[in-house]
């Protein structure tokens, strides 16, 4: 049994975008970022590999003592960290609560020079044309509904000779094995969510799926066992 097409043909779910998914998270890092919610290590390798990638965001867009926007800040990240070197940062998020999360930390962090704005995905950018000195999008584009309308909105509202830092993660991470996933959270003894992953490698396209049963989280695991596709439970 195919579960994915059966699911589609009997349940006919409305496929959601990943901002389901961070809507649930406290931190989307694991509270691991460097700056944001550790003190900066200097014996640490991570935390100095943490810093080239951020720099590489603010001099590849040219961004000292400009407007930036960041794409998609997750906890804040690189918004928070190249905020000190920079004019003003706008970060937008499909996910209310990573807005949330980033304000919180903003706060806390007592930076001034940001901000942070929920967009609904897929839907234009709420900014005027021209009115950003670079854009930083840090794996965030591909999980647009439309990453070519996503590009064409940020060109839209960089300034001429505007600088664009991307970090695209292709669906090619995923091969052999990994096309196809479950994850299984438990709502209660008596209920449970599932959220599927179909991933189309060569067109480098993904459908998402979230399904909630009135079902402990053991007995949809039973009921899936022999599907097609990973379980991670």
């Amino acid at each position: 049994m195919d579960v994915f097409k059966w699911i589609e043909k009997e349940l006919k779910p409305q496929p959601v975008n990943s901002a389901l998914l961070y809507d649930q998270m406290d931190s989307q890092s694991g509270y691991s970022l460097p700056i944001i919610y550790q003190p900066f290590d200097a014996s640490k390798k991570g935390h100095w590999q943490d810093r080239g990638w951020v720099f590489d965001y603010l001099f590849s867009t040219g961004g000292e003592g400009k407007r930036l926007l960041d794409f998609g800040p997750g906890d804040g990240w690189p918004s928070l960290i190249v905020a000190p070197f920079v004019d003003e940062v706008v970060g937008v998020d499909g996910s209310r609560r990573r807005v949330e999360v980033c304000t919180e930390n903003a706060r806390r962090l007592g930076i001034s020079n940001v901000r942070f704005i929920h967009v609904a995905p897929g839907t234009s950018l709420p900014f005027e044309d021209g009115s950003f000195d670079g854009v930083m999008a840090a794996s965030s584009v591909e999980q647009t509904p439309d990453p070519k309308a996503t590009l064409k909105e940020f060109f839209r509202i960089l300034r001429p000779g505007g600088g664009l830092r991307i970090h695209y993660e292709a669906l090619s991470m995923y091969r052999n094995g990994k096309e196809r996933e479950f994850e299984l959270h438990k709502i209660d003894d008596h209920a449970c969510r599932l959220t599927l992953y179909d991933r189309h490698i060569d067109q480098e396209y993904a459908k998402m799926y979230r399904l909630s049963f009135a079902m402990s989280r053991e007995e949809v695991i039973k009921l899936f066992s022999n599907g097609e596709g990973s379980l991670s439970i």
